[in-house]
């Protein structure tokens, strides 16, 4: 089953995609690259994410999305 994660870079999102890849394929979007990330970039962009729905050379279609992207840290808050 192939899976999109947005945020893949993060604290929450490397989580996700380590215990999710040892049985699925993981597609990581981020705009920080790391070793999680497959595509760096703005998710927002909706190329993008047309380009990890659709494939681009990937062989699976997306079965999910989890979307755990969010600003580095929240205004007004010590996080």
């Amino acid at each position: 089953m192939k899976i999109v994660v947005t945020g893949s870079s993060g604290r929450v999102g490397r989580a996700i995609y380590n215990q999710l890849a040892s049985q699925h394929e993981v597609v990581g979007i981020d705009r920080a690259p790391f070793a999680t990330t497959r595509i760096v970039a703005d998710f927002v962009d909706a190329d993008v994410l047309r380009r990890a729905v659709q494939g681009a050379g990937m062989a699976a279609k997306v079965w999910a999305q989890i979307h755990v992207a969010s600003p580095p840290s929240c205004p007004g808050t010590n996080a």
